[in-house]
């Protein structure tokens, strides 16, 4: 791997780190833990295609050292051209030892001719000695010809040879650097891994904090934040279509007496079960806000105020006839032309408290 190549990852690593313990330095808001989240999914991406660039330069290493391993074959093909020159040697020393067969024919040839041979037979012994000498010349020359190939032929063998040397070095340092490569770009995929996994708790976290941020964890009401928001939104809906829209406010019965009777962990039980009656019995885009301890405040948009009287009053017979035997009383008002959230929640306040002083006196 190159040396920009090596800088480049370990650059967007560091910038994979750096998110992540940016994302977790930052308060969860929602919004901003999503945000991290998508960066940190982008940065592991980013690492995980540079592991698989890292694994295909690995790749086409091993494929080139593979393509000089084929220099092998040559250096087979050298050692048959050094076997092939030691044969011609081996030819032309048999050739030397015949012209030394004929040189000394043809001296034993001009002996007999000396000790008194007819001058016809020395002349033709003479003529045989200098075509025998010719002929072993002939295979001299052919011999130092046949040793000239030998010695070209091996020089190219050792060139040969030094050549798949190289390249057998150069296949093992590239067999080095591909298994390095490698092993960085499983580096990278754990990190790439590791940074997944970050991201997802950080949308865990995230979620989390949405859930504490909007929905009350022990009735699965709204908050009194948000809830409040969507009850105004349903208001202005109301307004600017000239609907009606009534507001409901809500207080558990006896729940001092749940509380000391059954323990708080009874109370909390009564309320859950308050909370999941009123959300099962209401339309779902109805806000439902639990505005305190044992208070809540339902709005339902196009509703009349005998309709919503009605509702409610099913509601408290649903919950008089559970398990629980809990019961709640409402005070219903509709909303007023122009009438503001503060305004309808303390007419309804109010009306609540009317409501049980009536019961009260029963």
């Amino acid at each position: 791997m190159s040396e920009g190549a090596r800088r480049a990852r370990h650059e967007y690593v560091g910038a994979a780190d750096e998110a992540g313990r940016r994302a977790r330095l930052r308060p969860h808001a929602p919004s901003d833990a999503h945000q991290a989240a998508r960066d940190d999914d982008r940065v592991a991406a980013h690492a995980d295609e540079q592991a698989v660039t890292g694994d295909q330069h690995a790749a086409d290493r091993d494929i080139a050292a593979t393509g000089r391993d084929d220099a092998l074959l040559r250096t087979a093909q050298a050692h048959q051209r050094d076997e092939d020159a030691r044969r011609r040697d081996a030819r032309a020393l048999a050739i030397d030892r015949r012209s030394d067969q004929l040189d000394r024919a043809a001296e034993r040839q001009d002996a007999a001719a000396a000790t008194g041979a007819t001058d016809h037979a020395v002349a033709a012994h003479r003529l045989t000695a200098t075509r025998l000498r010719e002929a072993a010349a002939a295979d001299r020359a052919r011999a130092a010809d046949d040793r000239r190939r030998g010695a070209r032929d091996r020089a190219l063998a050792a060139d040969d040879r030094c050549v798949a040397a190289d390249d057998r070095s150069r296949a093992a340092e590239d067999r080095v650097r591909a298994a390095t490569d490698r092993a960085h770009a499983a580096s990278d995929r754990a990190r790439a891994l590791n940074d997944r996994d970050r991201a997802a708790a950080d949308r865990d976290q995230a979620d989390l904090d949405i859930q504490r941020a909007f929905v009350d964890d022990l009735t699965g009401t709204s908050t009194r934040a948000y809830g409040l928001m969507a009850v105004r939104r349903e208001m202005d809906r109301a307004r600017r279509s000239g609907e009606p829209l009534v507001l409901a406010f809500l207080d558990v019965d006896g729940l001092r007496e749940h509380n000391d009777r059954l323990g708080h962990a009874g109370g909390d039980e009564a309320l859950r079960f308050v909370g999941a009656t009123l959300r099962s019995s209401l339309r779902s885009y109805d806000p439902i806000v639990r505005v305190g301890g044992d208070e809540f405040v339902c709005v339902l948009s196009n509703t009349t105020l005998a309709d919503g009287s009605g509702h409610f009053a099913a509601i408290d017979a649903a919950l008089r006839e559970g398990a629980l035997s809990c019961s709640v009383s409402a005070g219903i008002v509709e909303m007023l032309p122009d009438e503001q959230l503060e305004a309808l929640m303390d007419r309804g306040d109010g009306e609540l408290y009317r409501v049980k002083a009536e019961r009260a006196a029963r």
